[in-house]
Order: structure tokens, then sequence, then C-alpha cells
């Protein structure tokens, strides 16, 4: 039960989050050097939409779009934590009911398999409630991450829109290329018979 919830939790974890590379990285301490932070006045500020170049926009695009944050960790604790509590509430329920039951001397012996069967319930539930909470409060993050980004790249699509109004805009792609036409895919014709399921 506790390698469940350390391994739906684990993504949660900032060091987990932040691997951008699968390769081993090695750092000692004799590596960390510490510079002194310098503040100056004649730093320009990073340029604004309006000030880019239409490579500089198409590139910014790709970024945006490239580092918009995902809701499938979310979405799956979200449904990790359903999957607990739904069979955790009537196996906490049927524990303490086998508890009063055996405290009034309506059933013998069931004080054991009753107390373990309300310990265990208790905790899948707790777990389950716990996924919840962290599942909906990184979902709403990732939401707001999400629609921010979005309105930046609308931003930049109207940009490079009224730089070359006659120009496609650079969309990403929402589905996988078409197969090359060596791919040998065979479109039924209307003597075919196609069967689904």
């Amino acid at each position: 039960m506790t390698g469940l919830l350390l391994a739906t939790l684990l993504p949660l974890s900032p060091g987990i989050q932040l691997i951008d590379n699968v390769e081993a990285r090695h750092l000692a301490l004799s590596d960390v050097r510490f510079h002194p932070l310098r503040v100056s006045d004649d730093a320009q500020p990073p340029p604004t939409f309006d000030q880019m170049s239409r490579e500089q926009l198409r590139a910014e695009l790709r970024r945006l779009d490239e580092t918009r944050p995902s809701l499938g960790g979310p979405i799956a604790m979200l449904s990790v934590a359903l999957a607990l509590i739904i069979p955790g509430i009537p196996m906490t329920a049927i524990g303490v009911t086998g508890l009063v039951a055996s405290a009034r001397g309506a059933v013998v012996g069931w004080t054991l398999a009753s107390g373990i069967l309300t310990g265990v319930g208790f905790v899948i539930v707790t777990a389950g409630i716990i996924l919840a909470i962290v599942g909906g409060v990184t979902l709403g993050v990732r939401l707001k991450a999400r629609s921010e980004s979005g309105r930046a790249a609308d931003e930049v699509r109207r940009r490079l829109e009224a730089l070359d109004p006659g120009q496609p805009l650079p969309v990403p792609p929402a589905e996988a290329p078409a197969p090359p036409p060596q791919a040998n895919f065979v479109v039924p014709g209307p003597s075919q018979t196609v069967l689904t399921f």
C-alpha cells in the first residue's frame, strides 16, 4: 500500500518534474561555484512580441507549444484516487459494522477480521483522499499555466498574422502525420466488407 502511494506521489516531486534529460548527471560539492549577483541599470528586458522579428516569433511559438504543461499526471492521480476511494468506503463500512456487531456479542470471532478490514479500508480511503487533493491542486495549477501559455501563443499568432497577412501561420501538428505512400495501406472499396468492433 505504501509503495502504491509512493509511486503515485513520486511524479509530484519537484526533482522528478524538472528532469529534462534522462542521462545521469553527477554533481560534486566542489563543482558548485557561488557568484555574486550583479544588478545593473543597463540590462535590457526581453523584447516584447511587438519588437520581435518573424523568426523570433516563430521560435517563441514553438517554445510555447513545447513547454505547455501536461494534464496527464493530475488526471491520473485523480483517477487513482477515485479507484482507491470507491472500494475503500464499503470496506471500511463493513469493517466498522463487524466491529460493532462483535462488540455487542452478535457475532463471535469477527473482531480481528473486522479490525483488519476497518484499518485497511481506512488507509485506502485516506490515500485516495490525499491523492484527490494533490491531484486537484496540481490540475488547477497546470490548467492556469496552460491558459497563460495559450494566451501568449495566441498573441504570438496574432502578431505573426499582422506581420504577414498572406502567409499561413505555423500550427503545431494536432495529429500524427499521414503515412508515406509506400506504407501499402489498403482502402476498402464498395465491394469489400470491413468488420469493426
